[in-house]
Formats: structure tokens, C-alpha cells, sequence
């Protein structure tokens, strides 16, 4: 395919339109992907195309480039996950790429089922607090886009995924940071994770790797980078990074995108600046007696020369702006204040009867039923001939396609003021230039006010208040924040007229600090041992994800259970009920109630297993049910301490036309329906090892030819080079000999690991028979084994004088619980490993019948002698020698191997 044609299913997957182009730099950005380059920066301004980059690596990709395998499109919120996907599912099936069907209504999916057997396709994947798709990780020669929020995806890069098992920990890191290509998208909001991202990324480029490649973009309007040149911005400049350039000039707009007729639409269009702040930011405590009022005992309310939500001023304005069907955006930076501002605004419209603005609120308290809702039905529908007020908080800062006419804003850092401009006059028409010039139309107006201050607390010194003041307003943002934003705004004031189209902003110079804490290369290192501390719990990884400030949500859903079903038997989560809510909230509001926290074990039906606990024991990234009576979730306003309402809308049981029992959106107050689809017992939400057993009984030397089969056709299909493929596939092949582990007791020959499994099985198929070893029973239960399989089969592996160190680790780590560090269980016998003892032997025709002999164990082997280094050592050698990713991403082959056998 030359480039031309690529640039044509470029347009065919956009969805252009005839006579629709594509922009200079998405041309410029495609042409680089097929020769298999990728720009690590993409400086674009808001409204521009950046998100198309899925769609140009899908192309690229389609066209033979040699790009990574796998997309991982990282979000920091999970209100533009699902946006990105539905623009991803539809940018795939254009070109006829995409794995399984989806359905659409107008631009929203309504439906998307992904097809693995899709060989030459590409599956869309998401990774958010709530809802985990597993099924992506079996199939690591497939294609996929993978999108998620930056806690999935970061925690999981740093081998402690949220919301999954410890032992799946690896498969996750491996498959994350091997063969992908991340896309970081609005790092501006990122934090610490977006420090994290840039460590992550130069980790890999140090090190020389014997297969694979990792590639990371980072994307925003505000990335401060310098056009041309090849300098790092100052939030790259880690330790271990800043000695290195860029490896190209970012990504970012040229003279050809000027000469473009959209583009240059979009670049200059006419937004003007106006400014209601304190006129002397460092006096802001000093407030006069005169100007304060009373509002209760013992505070006292804080007055300003600024506008703020309390300002008479303010909401004559926002009225004013909306009339003659305009829309109009108010950005309030805390959830509790954009709800009091909405509440406000509705008592007031009502004066205007049905010929006032319809007014809408929007934030991340709200259950993504009710946020699609208003997307749809409301954003997507004509504005009323009254007009439409918007009041959000961040949910709509970034990646929400919205043109508002009017824009007000409480005051922000100013990578974030930026992106609430790019929603005003988004396209370039509302006004565009020539009604400017022409003077038909006025430039779209921004209008800057203060945040609401705390109020004064009685008997406290101005000097005291002035400090709490400056932090209480700023929050959730640092207060040094918005102090350097008064400076720019003030610079554009003087500089540049007043005016904030992306033109002027383009000129506005931006710096995002390396926020800390920074990871460096002893903490991955330390990261790669999943083995639980001496507390029993494992590294937190939180303050590299988000800071201190990190996502501190739990994930509340209402379901009928007094007089309904008990909460094993509930239907799968669907993840538009999940209403994302600051754990210490949840906490305090059901303080006194019962709640069921989702676990991490299987219930009933191997559905999702529900722990009953009080509002007290909610801890951040739970998933807790409560039942309808709790409350707490007002129509309108989202989730709201105290309200007697509960949604209007539930997920339950529900009992179709043809009698037959499907999951549905029921109405509480009149009982109908909107099916969702028949899954009423869905497979177990969190498990430990979804294929620990089988439907089947599984000769133990016909598991272990299948799995190596099955890795043998994975590392040829990912063309592994030579040596790895033999580690691989020789892992696979002995990966659970020990499970033929023999041992004397009292004088009689036990199989302690084959008795469990008849003792759990049940005769089918003339099986169990009697001089058979198996790998699978029928069913599950019984007395554990007392042992650990995967160490039995690695001691076998190095007693038949196996020099593979690689293919022993992969052995013993293929289930994920024992890896680095063999234990003893039994602190009286030093015979002792894992529960395998001395002098236990294996079998030798566990791996070909027929044969004869046994490997007597020996634990002592494992540990440091003359002879050599212990396991510890050998495995430090082998972090050496193939680093933690690529180490990690080989154990997860061997893993998928296994499963595919099982």
C-alpha cells in the first residue's frame, strides 16, 4: 500500500466525509509511523485531532509498519474512557479491523462484543476502577488497544495491579511493558504518574533486550515543549533522563496546518479574556470589618473585591450570557460547590418560566447511567431557544467534545485553563473571525473569577485566616498553582489584548514540574518480587500513580436486597451503576449501615463473592453494594449524603417477554425494563486462578505435551528469538511434573498431590484410572496438596541436570505465588521448602510414560555453595541479563501456555 492509500484509509477511518482533509500534522504523524517512528511528544491544541493517533497506529499498523503489537492509551479520568473507546471501536470497524461486533446509536456504542478468534483483528480493551476486562491477557499475539485510567494502567506497569490477585501481578507488568506502545494522553493531569510513565519508558530504553519494544507518547496542549528543537521539557528532566534528548522535534502544528482551512478556523478562533479576580492576591486576609457578615455563630463570611459563586454579579452574567439559545459553560473546581452553584442557578432561572436556560450539572459523583444521559439526550440534542448553562467540574476539562459560546471559570492551574478555553468556541464559529473584523459578533467570552474561600473562623488573626484562606480556596489544587496563573492571565491581559484563542495560548509558555515521589531503577527492581513483607502486605506503588493525592475512590452500586436477592445471587456488575465516590465519604454516610464489599474470592455459581461489613471497614478501590433503602443518590444532583432518594434506575433480574430471565435496567417507581442481556450468573469478578481445575479429567503427560505445543505456537507467532523460544517451551513442558510428587510416610507410598485430586473428582469416562497421573480433576475441593506443585517440578527440572536458569524460573513462577523466594512452611522440619521435603521424589514417567526412575529432591540445591549462587542469585542474575519487563512477559507466555491446556 503506498502513502497515498494510506492516507485514504486514514479518511475512511476517521469517517471523513467527501471533500474533508486531514490536517497537515496527522498526515506528517502517519508517514512516520510507516517507516515504524514514533515522536515521543504530541503538542497539538485543543479541538485538533490529537486522540486520531489510535487511528493513524491502526493504519500504519495495517500497512505492515513495525509498530508494537498493542496500543495502551492512558487517560488520567474515567469519564474519558469511554469516549476514547467508542472512538476507538469505530475508527477500527471503518477500516474493517476490528475484533468481534459493536453497535452503535448515532456516534455512542451501545453494544461491543470483542471476537479473540479474530485473528488479523484488532480488540478494544478498557482497564477503569469498577469494571476489568481480563480476557485481554490470553491472548498476547493478538492486536488490541487497550485503554484505561492512569491507576489501572500504571499500577499494573509497576507490577501491582489495582483491583486484581497478587499472583496475576506479573503476567499484567510483562504484558504491559513488552510489544506496546503507550500513548499518555492530558499528561497535564496527571501528577506523579506522569513522572512515573517517563522512568518506566527510559528504564527500557537503558537496558538492550532481546525482544520486544516499548514506545511511549505523551500528549496535551500544555506540554512545554519548544517547537523545532529536540530540548526536554522540564517535566522529563528526571535523574536518569535528563542527560538525553528528545529523539526528535515534538509533533506539532506547522505552516502547512496554518495554510489549512479548518485548521486555521480552529486556531484563530475569537475568545477574549475577562478578569474578575482579587486585585492583590498577597492581602487577601485582610478583610475590613465593614465588609463581613455574620452568617452563624461563630463564622464569619469572606467578602472579596472578586467575584466568586456567592456573587450577585456572577449569576446575572451566566443568566444574561445563556439567552438566545446559547450555550454556556461554568467550570467549578470542587464537586459540593458545583452542586450548591446548580441549585442556586435553578431557583433563580425559575423566574424565567420555560423561557430560561435549561441548566445541567455534570461531575464525577454521578453514575456513568446518569453521565451518558445528559450526554446524549441533553449535550446532544438542539439548545433550547432559552439557552443551556453546563455546570461541571473536571469531568469536562479534557477530551469532551463540547462549543460552548460562553465560558466561566473559577480560577485554576493553568495547564487546566487551558484545556477549559479549548472548550469555548471550540470549532472557530461561535463567533469566527470575520464576525470579529467584520463587527457583526463580539469575540466568545471568558470570564475568570475567584474560588469560593472557606469562611473566617471565630477568633481566628487575619494572618491565619490569610493562609487558610489561600490553601482552602485553591483546593483540590495547590495553592502556588494558581498564583503562577494569575501571573499568565495577567501577561495575556497585558500581552496580548485579552485574548485566549489557541493561537495566543501557543505563545503562553507552560511548565509542568517532575512531580514526585521518582521512581528510580532499585524500586522496579524491588517491585518485580510480588512476595507479601513481613506484615503480610506489599509495596505501595499509590505515591507513583497519583502522589499523595492519589484517586481515593470506593465504587458504590444499589441494588435491591431487602426483600430481594441476597448478594451472591445479584446479577453481574454493570459498569454504568458504579458511582466513583471519595472512599472517606462513602465511609462517613453509611457509617451505621450494612454494606458488601466485593472480594477478591468466588461465590455461589462462581459469580462475584459479596463480603458484608459496615460503612466503617469502606476502604479506596472498594466496590461496595448497598441496598436502595441506603439512599444517597438525589436525580439530578448525583451522589448526595443523606438523600432519602436511591437512583432511579437499578440493575436486577428481570423476566422477558418469552418468560426467559435476562439482566435489565429496572425503574423503581414503575417497574419497566430495558433489557441488557441474558447474563444473570456471570463468570467470578476477582479470582485468584480461573483455571486451577477443569470440567474434564487431564492426564497429567498429555497437559504437559499440549501446553508445550501451545507455547511453542505462541513464541512462534510473536518470533521469538531462538534461545528464549527453547526456555519457553521447555518451561512449558515441565512446568507441573510435580504434581506426580511421591513421598514415604509411616511406611506407605503417598502421592500427595494425585490423592487430592481423586479425592475431589468424580468417576466419568472410565476416569480416574488406577496407574494414571493426572494434571486436572472434574472438580474442585478436598484436602490441599501441602505442597507447592510449581517448586516440586522446578527441583525435578534442575536434578535432571537442566542448565536453563530462565526456563527454571519460568517453572516455578507459573503460577505466580512462588517466585523469588522459596519458604519453608514448617518452621520445626528444616527438610522443609514449600512443603516439599527432603528425599521426596518425582516420577520420571510424569513426563513420558514408560519411563523409569525418579529424581530424588533436594531443597538444599536452592541455596548459595561453592558450586554456585542460591536461587536469589540466580535470579538477580536473570534480572540482569533480560530485565524485570521482558523476565515478567516471558513468565506470562509460559502462563497463557498453561491455561490454553487446561
Amino acid at each position: 500500500m503506498n502513502e497515498s492509500q494510506a492516507k485514504d484509509l486514514l479518511r475512511q477511518a476517521l469517517g471523513f466525509k467527501e471533500g474533508e482533509t486531514l490536517y497537515p500534522w496527522q498526515e506528517e504523524l502517519l508517514d512516520l509511523m510507516l517507516k515504524g517512528e514514533v515522536p515521543e511528544l504530541i503538542d497539538i491544541p485543543t479541538g485538533l485531532g490529537k486522540t486520531s493517533v489510535i487511528a493513524v497506529w491502526l493504519v500504519a499498523r495495517k500497512c505492515g509498519a513495525q509498530l508494537p503489537r498493542r496500543l495502551v492509551y492512558c487517560l488520567p479520568m474515567r469519564v474519558l474512557v469511554e469516549q476514547t473507546r467508542s472512538r476507538a471501536v469505530r475508527w477500527a470497524q471503518n477500516v474493517g479491523l476490528l475484533a468481534g461486533e459493536a453497535q452503535f446509536a448515532g456516534n455512542d456504542l451501545t453494544h461491543y462484543e470483542i471476537d479473540w478468534t479474530a485473528r488479523d483483528k484488532v480488540a478494544v480493551v478498557t482497564l477503569l476502577g469498577g469494571e476489568v476486562q481480563r480476557d485481554w491477557r490470553e491472548y498476547p499475539e493478538r492486536s488490541a488497544i487497550i485503554i484505561g485510567t492512569q491507576d489501572m494502567l500504571l499500577s499494573r506497569a509497576l507490577n501491582r495491579g489495582f483491583a486484581m490477585a497478587p499472583q496475576l501481578w506479573p503476567v499484567d507488568f510483562g504484558f504491559l511493558n513488552v510489544d506496546t506502545l503507550w500513548v499518555m494522553d492530558e499528561v497535564q493531569l496527571m501528577g506523579s504518574g506522569r513522572t512515573t510513565s517517563v522512568q518506566l519508558q527510559t528504564f527500557w530504553d537503558e537496558a538492550r533486550h532481546r525482544h520486544g519494544t516499548r514506545q511511549t507518547v505523551w500528549m496535551s496542549a500544555t506540554l512545554g515543549s519548544q517547537k523545532g528543537v529536540c530540548t526536554l521539557p522540564d517535566w522529563m528532566q528526571t535523574p536518569e533522563r535528563k542527560q538525553r534528548e528528545l529523539s526528535r522535534p515534538a509533533q506539532t502544528y506547522s505552516d502547512k496546518d496554518l495554510q489549512n482551512e479548518q485548521f486555521l478556523t480552529r486556531w484563530t478562533a475569537p475568545k477574549s479574556l475577562e478578569l474578575h479576580l482579587e486585585p492583590d492576591p498577597a492581602h487577601v486576609g485582610q478583610v475590613s470589618k465593614e465588609r463581613r457578615s455574620r452568617r452563624s455563630k461563630g463564622a464569619v463570611a469572606a467578602t472579596s473585591s472578586g467575584w466568586t459563586l456567592q456573587s450577585h454579579e456572577l449569576l446575572e452574567r451566566i443568566r444574561s450570557a445563556a439567552q438566545g439559545g446559547r450555550t454556556v459553560l461554568v467550570f467549578v473546581n470542587q464537586v459540593n460547590r458545583a452542586c450548591a452553584l446548580y441549585e442556586k442557578l435553578r431557583e433563580k432561572l425559575r423566574e424565567d418560566g420555560d423561557a430560561g436556560p435549561e441548566v445541567l450539572l455534570l461531575h464525577a459523583r454521578m453514575r456513568p447511567r446518569e453521565r451518558k444521559a445528559i450526554y446524549e439526550q441533553k449535550l446532544g440534542a438542539p439548545v433550547p431557544p432559552g439557552g443551556r448553562v453546563i455546570v461541571a467540574t473536571q469531568v469536562l476539562e479534557a477530551g469532551v467534545d463540547i462549543d460552548a459560546d460562553a465560558l466561566f471559570t473559577e480560577l485554576c492551574p493553568w495547564p487546566s485553563l487551558v484545556q477549559r478555553l479549548g472548550r469555548l468556541n471550540r470549532s472557530g464559529t461561535r463567533p469566527s473571525t470575520t464576525d470579529v473584523r467584520e463587527g457583526h459578533r463580539d469575540p466568545a467570552p471568558a470570564i475568570v473569577f475567584e474560588p469560593l474561600p472557606p469562611e473566617r473562623k471565630q477568633g481566628e488573626s487575619s494572618k491565619e485566616y490569610a493562609e487558610r484562606r489561600r490553601r482552602g480556596a485553591a483546593s483540590p489544587y495547590e495553592a502556588e498553582a494558581l498564583d503562577e496563573a494569575r501571573c499568565q492571565l495577567k501577561e495575556v491581559m497585558e500581552s496580548h489584548s485579552g485574548s485566549v484563542s489557541p493561537e495566543t495560548l501557543a505563545k503562553i509558555p507552560v511548565s509542568l514540574p517532575v512531580d514526585g515521589p521518582v521512581l528510580r531503577r532499585f524500586d522496579l527492581d524491588d517491585l518485580f518480587d510480588t512476595d507479601p513483607d513481613l506484615s503480610g502486605g506489599h509495596y505501595d506503588v499509590g505515591p507513583f500513580i497519583r502522589g499523595v493525592d492519589r484517586d481515593v475512590d470506593a465504587y458504590v452500586l444499589w441494588r435491591r436486597i431487602d426483600g430481594g436477592l441476597d448478594p451472591d445471587q445479584q446479577v453481574p456488575i454493570h459498569p454504568d451503576e458504579l458511582c466513583p465516590v471519595p472512599f472517606y465519604e462513602v465511609r462517613d454516610a453509611l457509617r451505621d449501615r450494612d454494606v458488601w464489599v466485593l472480594s477478591l474470592a468466588t461465590g455461589r455459581n462462581r459469580g462475584a463473592a459479596w463480603r458484608k461489613a459496615r460503612g466503617t471497614d469502606i476502604r479506596a478501590g472498594d466496590t461496595v453494594m448497598v441496598d436502595i433503602g441506603v439512599g444517597s443518590y438525589k436525580a439530578g444532583f448525583g451522589w448526595t449524603p443523606g438523600a432519602k432518594e436511591p437512583p432511579g434506575e437499578i440493575v436486577d433480574r428481570w423476566t422477558h417477554g418469552d418468560r426467559a430471565m435476562v439482566r435489565a435496567w429496572i425503574r423503581i417507581d414503575r417497574g419497566t425494563a430495558e433489557v441488557i442481556d441474558d447474563r444473570i450468573v456471570g463468570v467470578r469478578a476477582r479470582h485468584e486462578d480461573p483455571r486451577s481445575f477443569a470440567k474434564r479429567w487431564m492426564e497429567l503427560e498429555l497437559h504437559l505435551q499440549e501446553a508445550e505445543q501451545n507455547a511453542q505456537d505462541l513464541v512462534t507467532a510473536l518470533k521469538l528469538p531462538a534461545d528464549l523460544r527453547d526456555s519457553v517451551t521447555s518451561a512449558a513442558r515441565w512446568h507441573d511434573v510435580g504434581k506426580a510428587l511421591e513421598r514415604d510416610e509411616r511406611g506407605e507410598l503417598r502421592r500427595p498431590f494425585q490423592d487430592m485430586l481423586r479425592a475431589a473428582g468424580k468417576r466419568e469416562d472410565g476416569h480416574p484410572k488406577p496407574d494414571v497421573l493426572y494434571a486436572k480433576s472434574n472438580r474442585h475441593g478436598g484436602k490441599p496438596a501441602g505442597f507447592r506443585h510449581e517448586l516440586a517440578s522446578l527441583l525435578a527440572f534442575l536434578q535432571a541436570d537442566q542448565a536453563d536458569d530462565l526456563a527454571a524460573f519460568l517453572i516455578l513462577a507459573h503460577h505466580g505465588k512462588v517466585r523469588l523466594l522459596p519458604e519453608a512452611w514448617d518452621d520445626e522440619n528444616p527438610n522443609d521448602l514449600c512443603g516439599v521435603r527432603r528425599e521426596d521424589r518425582i516420577p520420571k514417567n510424569a513426563l513420558s510414560r514408560g519411563t523409569v526412575g525418579s529424581w530424588v529432591l533436594n531443597p538444599d540445591i536452592l541455596l548459595p555453595s561453592r558450586s554456585g549462587p542460591g536461587w536469589q542469585g540466580r535470579v538477580r542474575r536473570l534480572l540482569q541479563d533480560y530485565g524485570p519487563f521482558l523476565l515478567a512477559y516471558l513468565e506470562g507466555l509460559v502462563r497463557v501456555a498453561d491455561w490454553r491446556a487446561s
